[in-house]
Order: C-alpha cells, then sequence, then structure tokens
C-alpha cells in the first residue's frame, strides 16, 4: 500500500517536509557520523555478525541461524522488492553515491529485520531485566539512526525507510514465528 501512495505521488510533499527538516541540520561533522552510521547499515555488516553468531554452539541455535536467515532473507526481499517497484532515489543533494532503486531502504530493511530478531530472542534469554532495557533501547535508537542517517544523507526519503522498516519487521516476524513453531522453543519454556 505504502508503495503504490509513493508510486501516484501522494506521499511526494510529505518527503520533501521531512528532507527539508532534515537538511536543515546538515554540517560537516554531523555529516560524517551519519555516513558512519550509514556504513554501520550495510548488509554485509549485519551478515558478518549473523555469521559469526552461527559459530559458538552457545549462540548458533536461538541467534545464528536465525539471524543469518533473516538477514539473507530481508536482503533477497529488499532487492526483489525495489526491482518490483522500481521507485527512483530522491531528486536531491546527495552526500554519498548510491545506486538502485530506493524503495524499501535495503539499509534498513536489513537492520530491521536483524535487530528485530535478535531482539526476540534477546528478550526470551535468562539475561537480567536492566540489560534487557539497555540493549534494547541502544538497539532501537540504532535502527532509528540508520533510517535517518538515510534521509539526512539525501538517498532514501521516509517512505523508503518506512517501507524498510515494514518489510524488516515482516521478515523477523516470519522468522520468528518459523523458529518458534518448527524448532526448539525459547521463550515460554
Amino acid at each position: 500500500m505504502l508503495a503504490i501512495l509513493v508510486k501516484n505521488d501522494v506521499l511526494t510533499n510529505l518527503n520533501q517536509q521531512i528532507y527539508d527538516a532534515i537538511a536543515s541540520l546538515i554540517n560537516p561533522p554531523l555529516t560524517g557520523a551519519m555516513i558512519a552510521t550509514s556504513f554501520w547499515g550495510e548488509w554485509y555488516v549485519w551478515l558478518s555478525l549473523a555469521i559469526i553468531l552461527c559459530w559458538p554452539a552457545k549462540t548458533r541455535t536461538n541467534f545464528g541461524w536465525p539471524l543469518l536467515f533473516a538477514t539473507l532473507v530481508a536482503g533477497a526481499l529488499a532487492v526483489f522488492t525495489k526491482d518490483v517497484f522500481r521507485i527512483a532515489r530522491p531528486h536531491i543533494h546527495w552526500l554519498v553515491q548510491e545506486v538502485g532503486y530506493s524503495f524499501p531502504s535495503g539499509h534498513v530493511t536489513i537492520s530491521t529485520a536483524f535487530v528485530t530478531t535478535f531482539l526476540y530472542f534477546f528478550l526470551c534469554s535468562r539475561t537480567k531485566k536492566p540489560w534487557k532495557v539497555l540493549i534494547a533501547t541502544l538497539a532501537i535508537l540504532w535502527v532509528l539512526l540508520i533510517g535517518f542517517s538515510r534521509i539526512y544523507l539525501g538517498v532514501h526519503n521516509l517512505t523508503d525507510v518506512m517501507g524498510g522498516y515494514l518489510v524488516g519487521i515482516s521478515v523477523a516476524a516470519a522468522v520468528i514465528f518459523a523458529k518458534e513453531t518448527y524448532q526448539i522453543k525459547v521463550c515460554g519454556k
């Protein structure tokens, strides 16, 4: 539905207003921070983390495999969705170079799928509540910051980022459902 609204230019004014507000913040130190933030949203960063969590037997089942699957599916779905909708990137001043279509943001899709999947299993773990609250807060803020960085850098619109969040959460929900339904239960032991 969101992609249809974007394709029909229904949300163009909203996208422009949000970009204008964010662009008013542009300055060299913040640009450097946003480029660094955006780097940490790259698919290969999340894929590397998932692979690392697949190695130790202690994290393989409840973190590694679900995160690896979520990352791969989210990446594939982002590429597929971009090709289906073929929504061009914003025609504004880019602070970094990007190629390909815009909707949904691949950085946001993959980051959201990874972090949502991670948080579900982490919050079901035996970790003490203060750590759960701290890690969950930081992880959610990080994913929101990645979305902000993509708009700040001029390579995505708000709707691209929103689409990324929706696709990422959907992928995470599917992975969590599959893991909980067809494998060992992690929550509610």
